[in-house]
């Protein structure tokens, strides 16, 4: 049970890390492109990374490396390119809404090309997700005002 408690405390940071880091992102001067600003984060990422990385034992085959890197340009240089470029056209807050509505699309995708099926407790939270963002969906953003016909 601590391991469960353990990994949702850890998604719970993680969402607030994103938020957070998003809401900074997007008060940065527009000046940088979405691009650039991605280049930037990346650099002052692999800069605090470096250390620990060349600190750890290197793997024999060199297979697992090609692949985290592909993954690193595939979704950390385009994924959050595109990323930053939504914050700055759709806003933090529908951005984030889009953003949080991503468990729900990875299991429907799970289910119908991996044949998965969720257990009771996955159902659960995949209603509270859906829930959740109908809730902001449906709320109007500040400032604007009722119409009344």
């Amino acid at each position: 049970m601590e391991v469960v408690l353990l990994g949702a405390l850890a998604a719970l940071a993680a969402a607030l890390c994103w938020t957070l880091a998003s809401s900074l992102w997007r008060r940065l001067p527009t000046s940088l492109s979405a691009v650039q600003l991605n280049l930037f984060k990346n650099w002052l990422a692999l800069t605090m990374l470096v250390p620990w990385v060349l600190a750890r034992p290197w793997p024999a085959a060199p297979g697992p490396l090609v692949l985290l890197a592909l993954s690193g340009v595939l979704g950390i240089a385009l994924g959050d390119s595109l990323y930053f470029s939504a914050l700055r056209r759709l806003g933090i807050r529908r951005t984030l809404t889009i953003d949080a509505g991503g468990p729900a699309v990875a299991a429907l995708g799970g289910m119908v090309w991996l044949a998965e099926v969720p257990a009771l407790l996955q159902w659960i939270g995949l209603g509270l997700v859906t829930l959740a963002l109908l809730l902001v969906a449906l709320q109007r953003p500040p400032g604007v005002a009722e119409v009344r016909l």
